[in-house]
């Protein structure tokens, strides 16, 4: 999903795709909406910039509170200057939520079907990106969490508490549950847990590990358990 620049029916640019939220947010002609809470069954709609190019984009974005990291969250449908994204010939359902992760300067997609290939800075080459980086996309993914693969968590490798489930099929309106204190799999350093948390999978305290709960805290269990139990 790298290649808008150059996309086009004869991949000449005759086409170009937008530009990504991370581009759009930081040149400030983007406003995402700020996932500082829980966000249950929220629509996500597909802007297209060619028909409205005063358009409010219907990005979302995390920062992580332990970080400079954050997640941005768009759905990008194979419409407009964007009908010829990678592998656009093929049949079926294309497009869906892209799930952008950024740190400083650099930034990634967080591909659903875990293509690390597609890297969005510095190798431009290395893969164009196919009809699995979406979510749920060729793949079916309809979850990411600090459990899943691909995951959440930040660089070091620490959950960072966000979380995008039961993500709906591809359409220009989607919806999908974001929460911004999720956890499930391991905890592998000391923890506090305060204020409203959801829990969406068996947790494991490794050894040596302290979880501490603050009084007052809140702890739900999601709907779907990421883990496939």
């Amino acid at each position: 999903m790298n290649v808008g620049y150059r996309t086009g029916p004869s991949r000449k640019a005759e086409s170009p795709g937008d530009l990504d939220p991370i581009a759009r947010t930081v040149m400030e002609w983007a406003f995402p909406t700020q996932v500082n809470s829980h966000l249950f069954d929220e629509p996500i709609q597909y802007i297209e910039v060619d028909n409205d190019p005063n358009a409010n984009f219907d990005f979302y974005q995390f920062d992580d509170p332990n970080t400079s990291q954050e997640f941005l969250v768009e759905n990008r449908q194979y419409s407009g200057f964007n009908s010829y994204l990678p592998e656009w010939w093929k049949s079926g359902d294309k497009g869906g939520l892209l799930i952008w992760w950024r740190n400083g300067q650099s930034r990634q997609l967080r591909p659903g079907d875990n293509d690390t290939d597609v890297v969005l800075e510095g190798l431009p080459y290395v893969s164009d990106g196919d009809l699995g980086d979406p979510f749920p996309g060729s793949t079916n993914n309809t979850s990411i969490t600090m459990a899943t693969t691909p995951d959440t968590r930040n660089s070091l490798g620490n959950p960072t508490g966000f979380a995008v489930t039961d993500i709906s099929s591809s359409a220009t309106t989607m919806t999908a549950n974001f929460y911004h204190n999720y956890w499930s799999g391991s905890i592998t350093s000391n923890t506090t847990w305060s204020g409203e948390i959801y829990v969406g999978g068996d947790i494991t305290v490794n050894s040596g590990v302290t979880l501490t709960i603050s009084p007052g805290t809140t702890v739900n269990f999601a709907t779907t358990d990421d883990q496939g139990g």
